[in-house]
Order: structure tokens, then C-alpha cells, then sequence
């Protein structure tokens, strides 16, 4: 991984990240076409999620399907007292959320830019494949120190009960200040 940094995000502008279950935002894999993929993995994450946030005491959550999909697909299969879409743009959705639970994906570093912690959630089967088809690759794969990940529901549920948090030296390592892609001309 070469890091260029972002031209949006240059430094941390909050000192500690939001971590409460009163406005819950949930990060939905991605349903990829071309990798063949049950769609049915992404309700199954869903209803995973509402009974570990449930226990937590978290009376909704609103979640975020990747924007190539239909959100209200979604609503056919999920318990729609508990789950409300949110389609607001994302930077929106992360200032308003006291936390941010969700699968592999880059909006981890924009909720840790926003002061919102991200709990990640990335179950494997016995062979290590997680729900896109698999096996995670850093700094998903559980070998960066800064990224606590749940791979069962009951890892999810202690990292939720004990408040665990990314460190937010995670974003140092992937957000370079100033956004530099000079290190372009060396690989041509």
C-alpha cells in the first residue's frame, strides 16, 4: 500500500470518538454482481448486527448499503422498527452518529476524521473467507495493532460491551499530510 494521503482529510480534528449506542450507523457490505455473491449474506449481517445492538440497548440503527444498491430492498427482509436508511452523503451521516458499525471499508478512516468510532465487523467461516469471498487482506486482516476486529458475534458483542475503540493512529498510517502523489513517478 503506497499512502498519498486525501485531499479532504488531513488531521484528526477530534481528540477523543464518540462511542454510545443512542444513533447507531451501520456500514452494509457490498452485494458485488460480479462476484457471484448471496445477497441474502447482506441480511444475515443485518440481523447479526440488530441482535448484538439490541443487547447493547440500542433501540434503531440506521444503516448504509453500498450506493450501487437499492436501500429499499433491504426493508423487505429487516425488522423496519429497527432499521432506517440513511442516503444522506456519508461526511452528513458520520457527524451525526455516536457510533459506526460496519464491515471492511475505507470509511473507517472517515468516521476516526469525523470523532466517531468504528466497530468492524467481519465474520469468517472455518476456512477464513469473510462475506465477500475472501480471506482479508491488511489492514483488515487483523495484523494492524490499531484496528480491533470482531470475526464472531461474540466478539462483537465484547468489543461493543467494553467500549473498545480504533486507535487513531490508524489514520496517520493511511492519511498522508500533505496529500502527496509524487511516489507515482518512481512506479512509471
Amino acid at each position: 500500500i503506497y499512502v498519498s494521503g486525501h485531499p479532504l482529510y488531513t488531521k484528526l480534528k477530534h481528540d477523543t470518538l464518540r462511542f454510545s449506542f443512542d444513533n447507531v450507523l451501520i456500514i452494509c457490505p457490498s452485494c458485488e454482481a460480479e462476484r457471484n455473491q448471496d445477497r441474502g449474506n447482506m441480511v444475515w449481517f443485518l440481523y447479526q448486527l440488530e441482535s448484538v445492538l439490541k443487547k447493547m440497548g440500542a433501540k434503531h440503527a440506521r444503516f448504509r448499503p453500498h450506493p450501487h444498491e437499492d436501500p429499499n430492498w433491504y426493508l423487505k427482509f429487516v425488522n423496519n422498527d429497527f432499521f432506517k436508511i440513511d442516503a444522506r452523503p456519508i461526511s452528513q451521516a458520520l457527524m451525526d452518529s455516536t457510533l459506526v458499525v460496519g464491515t471492511i471499508s475505507t470509511v473507517v478512516l472517515e468516521a476516526l476524521y469525523y470523532g466517531v468510532n468504528y466497530v468492524l465487523y467481519d465474520p469468517l467461516d472455518d476456512k477464513g473467507i469473510n462475506i465477500y469471498g475472501h480471506k482479508p487482506v491488511p489492514p483488515f486482516d487483523g495484523t494492524d495493532p490499531y484496528l480491533p476486529i470482531a470475526r464472531t458475534m461474540d466478539d462483537l458483542e465484547r468489543l461493543m460491551r467494553e467500549k473498545i475503540q480504533v486507535d487513531k493512529r490508524l489514520f496517520d498510517e493511511y492519511i498522508k499530510t500533505p496529500f502527496d502523489i509524487s511516489f507515482i513517478k518512481n512506479m512509471i
